[in-house]
């Protein structure tokens, strides 16, 4: 997770490091006129695999919306739409901006077990949200992105381990990798 401000900086790493990762931004624009299907199925044959639509609906539990034209659709509906459409490109790695906003209790959880998949298959992934600074790129590894760049927080954690302490603050872990407190 990272901060929205970050996605810029974080997408052109992303790409310069050579992955093409699957971009869905908090406010994607959409085909309004077309139906959830249509607009599924063009973007997996534009990836090359017009079957790839009805594995990323069924991973978005969107099934029963493909008839509906997308300007009928929710915000929940459209963001797990915009969820699928990537998933249908087959991307490997995918950059999320708040994935979870705007959807409704039983939605979050179709993205939260999809992004648990993700984590078993070791897709590369970076979601940003207002509310943290600090970001996850699975499988496993957790940075921290501020003023001074990007540090990787497991390495704190494992110098606090190799000296017999724990890690629990922040602050903390800024300090085992040499950098300033915040506070």
């Amino acid at each position: 997770e990272c901060a929205p401000a970050q996605s810029a900086a974080l997408l052109r790493a992303m790409t310069g490091a050579g992955l093409r990762p699957g971009v869905v931004f908090r406010r994607d624009p959409l085909y309004e006129r077309l139906r959830a299907g249509q607009y599924l199925a063009l973007f997996a044959r534009l990836a090359g695999d017009v079957g790839r639509a009805v594995g990323a609906a069924r991973a978005m539990e969107l099934e029963d919306l493909l008839g509906q034209k997308i300007c009928r659709l929710d915000e929940g509906q459209r963001r797990r739409l915009s969820l699928a459409r990537e998933i249908a490109k087959a991307p490997g790695a995918f950059f999320l901006e708040e994935p979870l906003s705007g959807l409704r209790e039983r939605e979050i959880g179709v993205v939260l077990r999809w992004l648990e998949r993700l984590e078993e298959r070791q897709t590369p992934l970076i979601c940003t949200t207002g509310l943290s600074r600090s970001f996850y790129l699975l499988p496993g590894a957790h940075y921290q992105l501020d003023g001074q760049g990007l540090q990787l927080v497991e390495r704190a954690v494992r110098i606090a381990k190799e000296v017999g302490r724990e890690v629990a603050t922040p602050d903390e872990a800024r300090i085992m990798l040499g950098m300033k407190p915040r506070g």
